[in-house]
Order: C-alpha cells, then sequence, then structure tokens
C-alpha cells in the first residue's frame, strides 16, 4: 500500500480501502468495520474508486475513472480518464460508465 492510495470513512465505524495488489496488478478492496477487517469482492478490475459517500445505511456512491492507453507504442501513447459512477446498495455493486 502507497501513502497515496485513499480510505474511505463510510460510516462512524466502517471504513473502505481499495488498493492495487502489487502480486496481481489488480484492485483489491478492504473493509473495516469495527475493527474486524475482511476482504470485499471488487468486480471492476478497471476501476479503483477516488471518492466513496455513504447517502443512508445502505447505500453507497462513489466515482471512479478507467484508464484508457490510446496511440501506438512506445511514443504516441496518451491516457485518456473515462468517469465511472458506483453505487453499492446491501452489498452488491453496480456501475455506470459515463459517456
Amino acid at each position: 500500500m502507497s501513502a497515496a492510495e485513499p480510505v474511505f470513512a463510510i460510516a462512524p465505524d466502517v471504513t473502505w480501502l481499495v488498493t492495487v495488489s502489487q502480486r496481481h496488478d489488480a484492485p483489491v478492496a478492504w473493509q473495516d468495520a469495527s475493527g474486524h477487517r475482511s476482504q470485499v469482492a471488487w468486480l471492476y478490475q478497471d476501476s479503483v474508486p477516488l471518492v466513496l459517500a455513504i447517502s443512508d445505511a445502505n447505500d453507497v456512491w462513489g466515482i471512479a475513472a478507467i484508464v484508457h492507453q490510446l496511440g501506438s507504442a512506445p511514443t504516441m501513447v496518451v491516457e485518456a480518464l473515462q468517469g465511472v459512477f458506483l453505487h453499492e446498495v446491501n452489498g452488491q455493486w453496480t456501475r455506470q460508465v459515463l459517456p
């Protein structure tokens, strides 16, 4: 885990961390609820949340970005970000990719 990875306080006793596994180069989510830490299945291997916030006890909203590489390697490669809305209700995540 690097210092730049965000930690999200979702409720007074619930904290989320989504990090990128160096072993698999894929996002891994962790939840700490009342001092009990557990890994949570993260469905979206192409994006890591930038912001997570709770709207009520069972409803979490977030914003993420998918990084697309445009152009031809090795010289003309440009990274383009595409916004994503994330939504979690009762442990089920969905997302809506923005145009």
